[in-house]
């Protein structure tokens, strides 16, 4: 078996027709696809099972409640045959030659332990728009954790944007993280750092839909933010126990120009009930306060973000605004303070005169 593909499925009915299809399509015997169904409550489980009474490559896990994509994953991981891993989302599908390219890669190259590979990113679902995601070449004196952390093309967060070597992930005991929304960041961040052998493929043989409004990340949570920011930490404390002291600067340059953004722009998602009742406004607060968003800091990796990717214009608007949008954050909590500390002063003080007027007396007596 050269190839498991492992799906996570979870409310995914309206998107598996398509997913699968594309998959087992192929006349390929030497692949396997394994789908982890999560719990779905709607009709997933029974597209699953018309779709593995058709084809027997198809593998069916069920799981008796939800556990999210981490724990799916490792499921599907445990029970894979295959001499190389390929996660896909159940909301997602693969271009029609994409399997024949792969298995072609795994012949050729038997020893690599990760294959980048280019992807669309379709922001609807009538395929009208989208962007192309191509990696690109390993820049010399750039080794892959460096390329991670740096936010550069062909060393993305997304699992299903590589295909791992299977004996490279279990010798080293890469896993997901279960539990966890991003766990997939932790996953991608050990890989890297075990990696010795990374081939990039600048091709275009997945299809990631952002469409779905009903996908996990799009749907906003206190949950969500928090472990955001407890992926930030793990992956701090994996480096600090492999005495990889020498990445931790360019995590926070990661966490400053990726992270720490989208918790901000959660956060703002979210109701005022959601807010307070996870208390976010103290955590994030203690970040705005923080080394991490000074202003001399947040222009540092501004200049950074123009030095990496001054020939992709397209990452540099995205991290460039990004920075912006913290900066805008930070003179925004401050005005907020302000606002706030000024109201509460005049409160005092109105209550002070009213408690002392001769005329509150007054009326106070007359009542």
């Amino acid at each position: 078996m050269l190839l498991s593909i492992i799906i996570p499925v979870f409310k995914a009915e309206d998107y598996l027709d398509k997913c699968l299809t594309s998959i087992l399509c192929s006349a390929e015997e030497s692949i396997e696809v394994i789908a982890v169904e999560d719990f779905s409550p709607d009709s997933s489980l029974a597209k699953l099972s018309d779709y593995g009474k058709a084809d027997k490559r198809l593998k069916i896990l069920n799981n008796t409640e939800n556990r999210l994509a981490g724990f799916c994953r490792n499921k599907g991981l445990q029970s894979a045959k295959g001499d190389y891993i390929w996660f896909i989302d159940a909301d997602d599908w693969i271009e029609a030659s994409a399997l024949n390219r792969i298995l072609g890669l795994i012949r050729a190259f038997q020893d690599t332990d990760i294959f980048s590979i280019g992807y669309f990113e379709y922001y609807s679902f009538e395929e009208d728009f989208f962007i192309t995601r191509i990696p690109g070449p390993i820049t010399p004196g750039c080794d892959s954790l460096e390329g991670f952390l740096q936010v550069r093309e062909g060393y993305s967060s997304m699992p299903f944007s590589c295909v791992f070597r299977r004996r490279f992930l279990m010798d080293n005991a890469i896993a997901f993280p279960e539990g966890f929304y991003y766990e997939d960041l932790y996953f991608m961040a050990c890989s890297f750092y075990y990696a010795n052998r990374v081939k990039v493929i600048p091709s275009l043989l997945y299809n990631y839909n952002r469409s779905n409004h009903c996908a996990i990340t799009r749907a906003q949570s206190p949950k969500k933010i928090l472990d955001l920011l407890m992926v930030y930490v793990l992956i701090k404390k994996f480096f600090q126990e492999k005495k990889a002291k020498g990445y931790l600067r360019l995590l926070t340059f990661r966490f400053i120009v990726y992270g720490l953004p989208r918790c901000f722009r959660m956060y703002l998602d979210l109701t005022k009930r959601q807010r307070r009742e996870a208390n976010l406004k103290k955590t994030l607060y203690r970040f705005r306060k923080s080394a991490v968003m000074e202003t001399m800091t947040l222009l540092n990796c501004h200049r950074q973000v123009a030095l990496i990717h001054r020939d992709n214009q397209f990452r540099y608007m995205e991290l460039s605004r990004n920075i912006r949008f913290l900066i805008c954050v930070k003179y925004a909590f401050q005005w907020v303070v302000l606002k706030n500390d000024l109201w509460r002063i005049t409160r005092k003080f109105w209550a002070m005169i009213t408690k002392y007027h001769p005329l509150q007396v007054f009326h106070s007596q007359a009542l």
